[in-house]
């Protein structure tokens, strides 16, 4: 499922970026260099798979172990012990 959902969101990118230098005058392409732009775009689309598979494999699971042991906590204990004991 993930795999679906971030390929077609590489892929939406992709295209655009394409449509858009297919916009982009004849003088353009005539004096950059074209090869450069198409790997400009292969390292975007790698670096987008890579902060999705991040996100949803590293960082999200990080703030729900978090919050489901925050939670647990103070469920079970007492709440006079989650306070801070100011003397």
């Amino acid at each position: 499922m993930f795999a679906n959902v971030a390929q077609k969101a590489i892929r939406k990118v992709a295209c655009n970026v394409f449509d858009h230098l297919l916009q982009l005058d004849l003088n353009f392409h005539l004096t950059r260099q074209t090869g450069g732009l198409s790997r400009a775009i292969d390292r975007g689309t790698k670096g987008i798979s890579f902060l999705l598979t991040s996100m949803v494999f590293h960082i999200f699971p990080i703030f729900l172990e978090i919050s489901m042991v925050c939670g647990i906590l103070v469920r079970v204990l007492p709440v006079r012990l989650l306070k801070p004991q100011i003397s």
